[in-house]
């Protein structure tokens, strides 16, 4: 993975949270898989 940081926005305290580089990993994965099936997940 590349020196790229992820983060998303903490609503509990109006800040930003750091994303665990293993669960932005997970997530990109979960993604390629999403677009590579969206025609069949769509209908």
């Amino acid at each position: 993975m590349s020196g790229l940081k992820l983060f998303r926005a903490n609503t509990t305290n109006s800040g930003m949270t750091e994303v665990m580089p293993r669960l932005a990993e997970v997530e990109a994965d979960v993604q390629g898989l999403v677009e590579t099936y969206m025609e069949v997940l769509l209908g």
